[in-house]
This record gives structure tokens, C-alpha cells and sequence, in this order.
């Protein structure tokens, strides 16, 4: 009987103790000094049944990506309806990015549809379908569009979508009837795009004017890696004071950054949308062309001195003295044939032949007794 209680309470301590197995998973480690889980791992497991796991630190977008939200009353959130641009809306100027890429959606994963089906003549209107005019800023549907025209605008020869420009102008023309008859050159393009954008957009337009401000910065990352590109802003003959705004990737070497400009440039590119922004009196829009690059028309430097070659001092020089002798000679000759004139006029006179005499003095007195 005593035998059997030792046994049976020897088995009991031996059940009490810690087993080694849970003493080394529970041992603290470097990684690791409390001994637990990582807490995104902990985080996870928190969460409520129902409820998405809070993001990890690897998921989040950099805080250096300029494509920051734009205010909450135009719709931030992935689904929510964008509104229309407000009459009167003032406050800072909006930064010139994407806002924050949205949550990867289930059909993220299908082909991206092609970005162009006639060869550059147009942008693919299935690429086109979330771009939304009169709105503040650019919105987080805008990213896949913007990326891909400006990859397209870059990589496409200058010179064919100038071409295709030039056509959309003329058919643009002969649409309208009270240009149809008149110069090419009278067609107002840029009234036209801003009265009928969704005419123009994915369409490549050429537009010639003054670059008034010129910015450069990161649009952030994207897939088609683009780092730094340039947003200009361009009045044109025909937009009455209305900017466009420009976005393009090479700059001409020498053309200066800044603002307050008066630069001359033709810039050939797609008509991407109405892209609303705040001015200092209301708040306006203006269309927004995405370009490969701008061609720039240097002013004239006008000097009011400009030195002249060696040689044609040299030639003044050499003509002022001929001048100067030719005077001198005439001079000399003129001289000599006053002297020979005077001197044949009294030629063979006898300067003698009449001496002076004295006056008799009584023809004095006689003449004065009379």
C-alpha cells in the first residue's frame, strides 16, 4: 500500500513539471526578446472574425510618393463617386501627382487592354473608360492612363504623332461648318478642345504658345518607369488667358525652370483631360496634355553693340585715306591753276611805264583860290 501511494505521487509531480520542448520555444532570442510572435503576426490574430487584417509595414506606399489623396470632398476612397468641380472653391494650389494607388482588386491580375489599336493615332478608348472630367486635381483612376500615354508619348516619333495631329485638326475642321471654308490656319484647336473634350481625349493635339511656369518632379512609382517628368504651363494665340497644362519627360537643354517665364515653345501630344485647379479667384480647369518632349523657339538676342570683323576696319581705314587724298590732290591742283590764271592775265604789262609823280603846288593853291 505505501508503495502504491509513493508511485502515485511521483507520477503527479512528474505530470506538474515543464517539459524542455516548452521551455525552448518559449526561450527569448535575439529577434525575438519577449519570446512572442511578431506583432503583425499577433495583429492578425486579434482581429475579429469578419474583419480584414490590419496592413503590414511592407504593403504601404512610400511616404515620399508624391501621388498624395486629394481632398476628401472629392472622393479618395476606391469606389466613391467623384464630384464635379465646385463654382467657387479657393486654398492652395494642388500638387501636380496621382493620388495613392487603391486596394488590389480581383481582376487586377487580367492583360492590361493595348494602349493604342490604330498604330498612335489615338489612345485605346478602353483605356480611357474611369477618366472623368472637371475634377480637382488627379484622381487614383487617372494612374494606369496617365503612366501609359506618357510611355506611349515618349516612345512614339515625334514626327508621326505630329502627323496624326495634323489630321484630327483637319477632320476637326471640316466638322465644323463655320470653318470649313476658311484657312487651316484659322481653326481655333484650342477653343475647340475645351468646349469638346470628350471629342479630343486619347487624341494628339499640337499646340504652340508661351511656357508662362515650369516645374519638375517624381511622379512616384509606377510600371512603366517613369522618374521625373515636367509640367508646363502654355497660353496659346487662341486661349483668351486659359492655360494649358503640359506634362512631358525630355527637356530642351537651355530651356530655363521656373516662374514667371516667357518661353516659346510646340509641344505635340494627347489630350488626357479638364484637370481642375484653384486659382486666386475661383477655381478653373484647363486642358492637360501628357508629351514626350516640347521643341523650344529660343528668343533672338539683340545686342546694341556687336563688334565687327578686323577686316572692315580695315576697309574704312583704307577708304577714309583715299578719300582724304583725293581732297588733298584736288586741292593742290586747284591752286596751281588760280596761280596760273593769275599770272597769264598780266602777262607782258610794263608795271613802270606810269611812275607816280609829285602834284605842282600852285595847282594845289589854283585849286583851292577857285
Amino acid at each position: 500500500m505505501v508503495t502504491l501511494r509513493c508511485m502515485l505521487l511521483l507520477s503527479c509531480l512528474c505530470a506538474c513539471a515543464p517539459s524542455a520542448t516548452g521551455q525552448e520555444r518559449s526561450a527569448p532570442s535575439e529577434d525575438d526578446p519577449f519570446g512572442a510572435p511578431p506583432p503583425a503576426l499577433d495583429a492578425r490574430k486579434a482581429a475579429p472574425a469578419g474583419q480584414p487584417a490590419p496592413r503590414s509595414p511592407a504593403n504601404t506606399i512610400p511616404d515620399d510618393d508624391p501621388f498624395g489623396a486629394p481632398p476628401p470632398d472629392f472622393g479618395t476612397k476606391p469606389g466613391a463617386k467623384s464630384l464635379p468641380l465646385p463654382a467657387s472653391q479657393r486654398g492652395r494650389a494642388l500638387p501636380p501627382g496621382l493620388p495613392e494607388r487603391p486596394a488590389s482588386r480581383p481582376n487586377d491580375d487580367a492583360p492590361p487592354a493595348p494602349i493604342s489599336i490604330d498604330g498612335g493615332a489615338s489612345i485605346n478608348p478602353e483605356v480611357l473608360t474611369k477618366i472623368q472630367d472637371n475634377q480637382l486635381g488627379l484622381q487614383f483612376e487617372d494612374r494606369n492612363a496617365y503612366f501609359r500615354i506618357l510611355s506611349l508619348a515618349k516612345q512614339l516619333p515625334l514626327a508621326h504623332q505630329q502627323e496624326f495631329a495634323l489630321q484630327f485638326r483637319e477632320q476637326r475642321r471640316v466638322d465644323v461648318p463655320k470653318y470649313q471654308k476658311r484657312p487651316a490656319g484659322d481653326f481655333p484647336a484650342f477653343i475647340d478642345m475645351f468646349l469638346n473634350p470628350d471629342l479630343y481625349r486619347g487624341r494628339p493635339v499640337t499646340l504652340k504658345g508661351y511656357l508662362r511656369r515650369l516645374v519638375k518632379f517624381n511622379p512616384g512609382p509606377n510600371d512603366n518607369k517613369i522618374g521625373e517628368v515636367y509640367e508646363g504651363w502654355l497660353y496659346t494665340a487662341d486661349s483668351q488667358n486659359n492655360p494649358a497644362v503640359v506634362v512631358f519627360q525630355r527637356k530642351p537643354e537651355g530651356l530655363p525652370i521656373g516662374g514667371n517665364l516667357v518661353e516659346e515653345v510646340e509641344v505635340t501630344g494627347y489630350f488626357f483631360k479638364m484637370y481642375g485647379y484653384e486659382a486666386q479667384d475661383t477655381t478653373r480647369k484647363a486642358p492637360m496634355i501628357l508629351a514626350g518632349e516640347v521643341q523650344w523657339i529660343p528668343a533672338k538676342t539683340s545686342h546694341a553693340f556687336q563688334p565687327l570683323p578686323n577686316r572692315i576696319y580695315v576697309y574704312l581705314t583704307v577708304g577714309i585715306a583715299l578719300v582724304v587724298g583725293v581732297f588733298w590732290w584736288r586741292g593742290v591742283q586747284i591752286r596751281k591753276a588760280q596761280r596760273a590764271a593769275i599770272a597769264a592775265r598780266y602777262a607782258g604789262r610794263d608795271f613802270d611805264a606810269f611812275p607816280p609823280t609829285e602834284m605842282r603846288e600852285e595847282t594845289f593853291v589854283e585849286t583851292n583860290d577857285s
